[in-house]
């Protein structure tokens, strides 16, 4: 019973779209040269693979199995010949990844251009977005690999997740003379009188932290600002002007905000110890990175290390007046002197 790879990519493009006309338009081909592939491969499996459902064209139990079986196989087939090709050098190479927004903020600035200098003829495609969103891309084969936070990946069993990178921690950030830079209480629940500017959406390891203090500082009779966060930026760079120009807070890394530190923009208010990233290189288990994806890897491994020896730095040099909060409690009295050196925030944040 041979099944034409062609054969199959009808198969499939008539499943994604649901529609005979819409399926041939994309395949660029006649209506009726994909009715007859479907019913060729009807013939030959014996049984309807699809019927005419309620949203158009659907696939019948059979159906599924089978598009389920065609699609790993073409995914095969393509990652067979991209390996090929790779080889033997008829391509100069393609290389498609995917990052969470903050991993990408903080290593594609100086990896990518490291990389790219490094490989000139390799064309390069990257895209951002939640770790559930490059998950989808990467079992669709549309990456070789992503970074980001895997706390929510925990449960995928088909997936290797083993080179991770070590953490970086969190900072709440404002503007240079912010109220809460002159308020008895620095714990972290108190930072929820003030606005917040994110980024991304927030993985529960690090949301329910920040759901606790908020309702903590709630049931004190503390006001809080009524949305959380207030603003959804697009961009690092954007929140962080926000904050520059308003009493809207930041969560970011030191080294993110390092410039506008230097410059007196932005100032570090605490430190968070229950934000730091849990990144890790994530890939399809059983298919190993390809040569120029693991070179790329390397890049960020190399930048990587370069970001952790920074934020030391950083640490030691603006640790003084930054106060470790409590995620779970508020402090009440006077905060932590200002003068608190590295290892007690440090200690601050081991106890908490």
């Amino acid at each position: 019973m041979p099944f034409e790879l062609r054969l199959l990519e009808q198969a499939v493009a008539l499943d994604a779209h649901r529609s005979f006309t819409r399926a041939a338009a994309a395949l660029n081909q006649s209506q009726p040269t994909l009715s007859h592939a479907i019913r060729l491969l009807e013939d030959r499996t014996g049984a309807p693979l699809f019927h005419r459902g309620r949203r158009g064209v659907e696939p019948t139990d059979l159906g599924r199995v089978f598009l389920e079986r065609a699609r790993d196989i073409l995914a095969r087939v393509q990652d067979l010949d991209r390996e090929t090709r790779l080889a033997h050098g008829l391509q100069s190479g393609s290389l498609s990844i995917g990052l969470g927004p903050y991993a990408a903020e903080v290593l594609l600035p100086v990896a990518a251009p490291r990389f790219v200098a490094a490989h000139p003829t390799v064309r390069v495609s990257i895209e951002m977005g939640t770790a559930e969103a490059l998950l989808r891309g990467l079992r669709g084969r549309q990456f070789s690999f992503f970074v980001a936070d895997t706390s929510v990946l925990s449960e995928e069993d088909d997936l290797d997740m083993s080179l991770r990178l070590a953490p970086i921690g969190g900072y709440v950030v404002g503007r240079k003379g912010h109220p809460l830079a002159l308020a008895a209480d620095r714990g972290v629940a108190a930072a929820f009188a003030y606005p917040f500017a994110m980024v991304s959406w927030l993985p529960p390891r690090v949301l329910q932290p920040i759901l606790n203090a908020q309702e903590l500082r709630r049931r004190e009779g503390h006001p809080i600002f009524p949305v959380f966060p207030a603003v959804t930026c697009p961009s690092v760079d954007l929140a962080k002007r926000i904050a520059a120009e308003s009493d809207v807070l930041v969560f970011t890394s030191l080294g993110l905000v390092q410039e506008e530190l230097q410059a007196g923009r932005l100032t570090p208010l605490m430190a968070v110890p229950w934000l730091k990233t849990e990144w890790a290189v994530v890939r399809l288990r059983n298919h190993p990175l390809t040569p120029l994806a693991g070179a790329f890897v390397q890049e960020l491994q190399r930048r990587h290390a370069e970001v952790l020896e920074t934020e030391a730095g950083l640490a030691e040099q603006w640790g003084s007046g930054v106060a470790p909060p409590a995620p779970t409690a508020v402090r009440k009295g006077t905060g932590r002197r200002a003068g608190a050196s590295v290892k007690r925030i440090r200690e601050g944040r081991a106890s908490t």
